[in-house]
């Protein structure tokens, strides 16, 4: 199946607020129903925190034109959910220790 959609019009449709649903893999719908239990909006709770920052070497990775060139295809999550302003996704440091 073809689709003019792509993670540019995803990503614009996620900044202008333009969408259903919630992220949070197979637990995010009792993380929704938690929230209007305790008549918490989820959506100013997942604002980017002070305390939270974007280490600006992933930023410059995901703006390489070789990186994005893969991009073309998807339609499903949005690759600049890191730095939007209601994020969708994260990143983190880790360390692999093999034997």
């Amino acid at each position: 199946m073809k689709t003019n959609y792509n993670y540019k019009q995803l990503h614009a449709d996620l900044q202008n607020k333009k969408y259903l649903g919630s992220y949070g893999g197979t637990y995010s719908i009792y993380r929704n129903i938690a929230g209007k239990k305790e008549n918490i909006d989820l959506l100013n709770y997942n604002r980017r925190k002070e305390n939270e920052y974007i280490d600006p070497r992933l930023l410059e990775h995901l703006e390489q034109k070789s990186v994005q060139d893969k991009w073309g295809r998807i339609c499903s999550f949005d690759p600049f959910g890191l730095s939007s302003d209601t994020p969708t996704i994260s990143s983190t440091t880790a360390k692999l220790n093999i034997p």
